[in-house]
């Protein structure tokens, strides 16, 4: 029997959503692996690289620890941004293609359906308490930083450099908290219409 090219069509495409399905959820696997790691990563090397610092003599290096915070919540962030982006793009483009009518069985769908109880509640807490605790780590190394200005700078312009130094990693702080509020949301869900 032959297959009509609309048939061969269908084939064609419902094989291709398929195999975009299995990959993306195969990159969103790969995803919440990276983010582990780049959590466990900036939990313990923030602390190791301050008490390294601090052991080894190498104050300097405390200047960049404000930098190695923002980056490693900036890597948390892209990960977890990438990760909403393969589910949104299964929920916007694979289930509708597949389930026709009936999204209630798609998974994505299924996450963020109105009138259920928020089934994304712990990817939420878990994101804002790394946030949390990252802010707290940021916080730290500033003040650890501006300390080290005033303790190693023993002339009169010590307090004009720890001035200098304070208003930039605020600035900084400042500029990222803004990115971070504003971005948050994608982080945490792929239904941005509620």
């Amino acid at each position: 029997m032959q297959c009509s090219k609309a048939q061969v069509y269908l084939m064609k495409k419902s094989c291709f959503l398929e195999h975009q399905y299995t990959t993306l959820r195969e990159e969103i696997k790969e995803c919440k692996a990276r983010i582990f790691k780049i959590a466990g990563f900036g939990i313990f090397v923030v602390p190791a690289v301050q008490f390294l610092s601090e052991f080894q003599n190498i104050g300097v290096v405390l200047l960049t620890l404000p930098l190695l915070v923002i980056t490693i919540v900036l890597l948390f962030l892209a990960e977890n941004h990438g990760m909403m982006r393969c589910g949104s793009f299964i929920k916007d483009v694979i289930e509708p293609n597949v389930l026709d009518d009936d999204l209630s069985s798609g998974w994505e769908h299924w996450l963020e359906a109105q009138g259920h109880p928020d089934r994304r509640s712990v990817e939420r807490y878990v994101s804002y308490g790394f946030y949390i605790l990252f802010s707290v780590y940021y916080l730290a190394s500033v003040w650890l930083a501006v300390r080290w200005i005033l303790d190693t700078l023993q002339d009169s312009n010590a307090t004009l450099w720890a001035s200098g130094a304070l208003a930039g990693y605020i600035a900084i702080g400042l500029l990222f908290a803004t990115f971070l509020f504003a971005n948050i949301r994608n982080a945490t869900t792929t239904n941005l219409d509620k």
